[in-house]
């Protein structure tokens, strides 16, 4: 049985996008595209992080 590892962040979109200059468009995107490939897990201000190295 392998553990999984996991991380979670009280952060929203917007914060996120303000943080790295970008917009909140370009970030929701990136993320639902993490969420996707079974990287991420999205909630409403939280983000958790399934699979990291």
């Amino acid at each position: 049985m392998a553990l999984k590892r996991s991380a979670i962040l009280h952060t929203t979109h917007q914060q996120i996008a303000y943080e790295l200059g970008s917009s909140r468009e370009v970030i929701s995107r990136l993320l639902k595209k993490l969420e996707n490939e079974g990287m991420v897990k999205l909630k409403q201000g939280t983000i958790e992080i399934v699979s990291y190295a």
